[in-house]
């Protein structure tokens, strides 16, 4: 839909919208991403914040970065939300303090299965997703 297309609104599931809300990000506040994605809970921070703070958005998976970077243009959030794909590991990340980092660990996008059940045979092996982590 055109409202969609304008960054009204970003469809997600419950699970992902309470993860988000758990991190209670307030405007002003600095936090880290650190399984990113799309940016679907990404983007539910950056609304909590109404445009005001920073946040980084990491994943190991740059393929889904690519997305995120999509995503936050459409949702018009580049102003708070820098895409860490320079990073390999958050090992590179430069000593930073963060109001809160959200860790949405294995990272595998099997909650999206529910809505995607194809996806159950391409989906990222979880053993192998363990290793990274």
């Amino acid at each position: 839909s055109k409202t969609w297309v304008d960054g009204f609104y970003e469809v997600q599931d419950e699970g992902s919208q309470l993860i988000a809300a758990s991190v209670d990000a307030a405007p002003g506040d600095v936090v880290l991403d650190a399984c990113a994605g799309n940016g679907g809970k990404t983007l539910a921070l950056a609304s909590s914040m109404l445009g005001v703070g920073k946040i980084c958005a990491f994943d190991v998976d740059k393929r889904r970065l690519k997305h995120l970077l999509a995503n936050i243009e459409r949702a018009q959030v580049r102003n708070i939300v820098e895409a860490l794909e320079n990073i390999g590991s958050l090992d590179e990340l430069p000593a930073a303090s963060f109001d809160a980092v959200l860790v949405d660990a294995p990272c595998s996008s099997v909650g999206a299965l529910r809505r995607t059940p194809s996806l159950r045979y391409t989906h990222d092996d979880p053993y192998e997703l363990a290793k990274i982590q």
